[in-house]
C-alpha cells in the first residue's frame, strides 16, 4: 500500500509541476469565474486543471465589468470579449469600446482608427465605425443622435440607420424657427428638415428670419418671400 501511494506521487507532481511550466503565472481559482483560474499568456483551466480557453491574450479583465457574463480581451492593442465559456463573442477588433448603456441601452460605443459606431449585446455591430463624433441619443430629436463624418453632419436612429445623410456644416435644434422644423445650413446656404429628415426647403437661402406677422421669411439674393405661414 505504501509502495502504492509513493508511485502515484511520482507521477502525479511531474504532471502538476509540467502543466505549471506551461505558464507564466496561474491564479486563484474563482478570482475571475467559479471553478476557474486564470493563466499567462492569458487563458483559462478549470479546477480539473482541464484548459478550458487556450492561452492567447495579452490582457483579460474581469467578467461582468462590461456585461454580467462577458470579459474585455486583448491582443496586440485591439479589443473584444469573450463569455463564461471561453467564446470570443466579439473578435479582439477595436482600439476603444466604452460601457455598455452610456448612449443607448444595450449598446456600447467603439472606436477604429478614429472612427466611432456601436455594437449591441449581443456583440453585432449595429453601425459600423464610420463616425468622426456621435452625440447621445435625444439631444435633437427623441429617438435621434447627431454624427457627424468628415466635418459634415447628420442623424442616426435607435435602430443605427442614417436618417440624414452627414451633409451640413450646421444643425440647429428642433422648433428654433418652426415645430418640427431645424434649420439647417450647407456651404454657407441655409434650409430646413423636419422630423423625417426630409429637406422641406433646400439649402440656398443666405437668410431666414421671422416676422411676428405672418411667420418665416426667405431671403435669397436680396429678395423677401414667405416659405410658409405658421
Amino acid at each position: 500500500m505504501k509502495n502504492s501511494i509513493l508511485i502515484s506521487l511520482f507521477f502525479v507532481i511531474p504532471c502538476l509541476l509540467f502543466s505549471h511550466n506551461n505558464f507564466d503565472a496561474i491564479h486563484d481559482f474563482g478570482t475571475y469565474q467559479e471553478n476557474g483560474v486564470l493563466v499567462e499568456r492569458n487563458g483559462f483551466i478549470d479546477k480539473d486543471s482541464n484548459e478550458v480557453h487556450v492561452p492567447q491574450y495579452d490582457e483579460i479583465n474581469q467578467f461582468g465589468e462590461y456585461r454580467k457574463d462577458w470579459a474585455l480581451i486583448s491582443v496586440n492593442g485591439l479589443l473584444g470579449f469573450i463569455d463564461k465559456k471561453g467564446n470570443e463573442v466579439v473578435a479582439p477588433q477595436y482600439d476603444e469600446i466604452n460601457h455598455f448603456g452610456e448612449y443607448r441601452k444595450d449598446w456600447a460605443l467603439i472606436s477604429v482608427n478614429g472612427r466611432l459606431g456601436f455594437i449591441d449585446k449581443k456583440g453585432n455591430e449595429v453601425v459600423a465605425p464610420q463616425y468622426d463624433e456621435i452625440n447621445h441619443f435625444g439631444e435633437y430629436r427623441n429617438d435621434w443622435a447627431l454624427i457627424s463624418a468628415n466635418g459634415r453632419l447628420g442623424f442616426i436612429d435607435k435602430k443605427g440607420n442614417e436618417v440624414v445623410v452627414p451633409q451640413y456644416d450646421e444643425i440647429n435644434h428642433f422648433g428654433e424657427y418652426r415645430k418640427d422644423w431645424a434649420l439647417v445650413k450647407a456651404n454657407g446656404r441655409l434650409g430646413f428638415i423636419d422630423e423625417d429628415g426630409n429637406e422641406v426647403a433646400v439649402s440656398q437661402y443666405s437668410n431666414i428670419i421671422i416676422d411676428d406677422d405672418d411667420g418665416i421669411k426667405k431671403l435669397k439674393n436680396g429678395q423677401r418671400t414667405k416659405i410658409n405661414k405658421l
